[in-house]
């Protein structure tokens, strides 16, 4: 079990790197893999430039964090992955929240809330599984 959630964490969270690499790189540029061009033109402030600026901000964030969350795995480091869940919980919530309108304007976040649900789960699993022992709040000399 353990080596299946840290697939799906590493994967959920090496994929975000997709669309926001592209973020960075591509602004409004809507990738096939993806078919979020429609969803690209909903999420648009006004102007060319501070389109470039939002998307470029918005992809550093999320490759910088998903990287975060792929070390924190591969290290096995519950600490992190449990300060990195501040970051999960909330992005799930306004996915799933906001899909509705996003679909209702032709747009559709579908994936991702399912990329961002088993990154939810892989990480909470992996954050706060126990490896078996003991730990004890005594001091030892």
């Amino acid at each position: 079990m353990e080596k299946l959630m840290k697939n799906i964490a590493i994967f959920s969270s090496a994929f975000i790197v997709v669309p926001a690499g592209r973020d960075i790189l591509f602004p409004l540029y809507g990738l096939p893999l993806l078919e979020d061009g429609k969803m690209l033109q909903l999420m648009n402030p006004q102007g060319k430039d501070a389109q470039k600026m939002v998307w470029g901000l918005w992809g550093i964030n999320h490759v910088f964090v998903s990287i975060l969350k792929v070390i924190a795995v591969r290290e096995n480091n519950q600490r992190l992955m449990k300060m990195l869940l501040c970051t999960v919980v909330p992005t799930l919530y306004f996915l799933a929240v906001g899909n509705a309108g996003m679909k209702k304007a032709g747009g559709d976040m579908t994936g991702f809330v399912i990329i961002i649900a088993l990154q939810l789960v892989s990480l909470t699993y992996l954050a706060f599984k126990s490896d078996g022992r003991r730990k004890s709040s005594r001091k030892t000399r």
